[in-house]
């Protein structure tokens, strides 16, 4: 489903992730793309220079998400879309119990879909939830035209 003629850009503090996506894109035939060793949070790309971004199941464990979605919002084009998943409190009273034991550790955040959809209004991205499952959120932010 993804060109392979396309740009792409990978970003991970984990040097193993990282090598697990060289072996995707290289299975994939990706043409363009780099794989960078850096902290989400402060990472500086060019404003307005990706169509699309991508965060699975992240978000939760960035200690300054905020800044990651405001990074993001920078170096998005106008109608750029930032999609991602992560787990949050208040759509499943389940998870809501067993992820309680988790959000307690320093590593993790309790997110709700009100934090994620604020701090896209924030940074001038319109928030939709595309769906839920479990504890799981799937959102796009599409950057407002200016």
């Amino acid at each position: 489903c993804l060109d392979k003629h396309n740009d792409y850009t990978g970003l991970d503090l984990s040097y193993q992730m990282l090598k697990k996506a060289a072996h995707r894109a290289s299975k994939k035939d990706f043409i363009n793309y780099r794989l960078i060793r850096a902290n989400a949070e402060s990472q500086n790309f060019p404003d307005n220079s990706f169509d699309l971004i991508l965060t699975d199941t992240a978000l939760h464990m960035i200690p300054d998400w905020q800044s990651t979605i405001m990074a993001a919002g920078k170096s998005l084009a106008n109608q750029g879309r930032l999609i991602g998943a992560v787990p949050v409190l208040g759509i499943d009273e389940n998870f809501d119990k067993s992820w309680s034991k988790y959000s307690s550790r320093p590593q993790f955040h309790a997110l709700t879909t009100d934090d994620l959809k604020g701090a896209c209004q924030a940074n001038n991205l319109d928030f939709t939830c595309l769906a839920t499952n479990g504890g799981m959120l799937y959102f796009q932010a599409c950057k407002k035209k200016r």
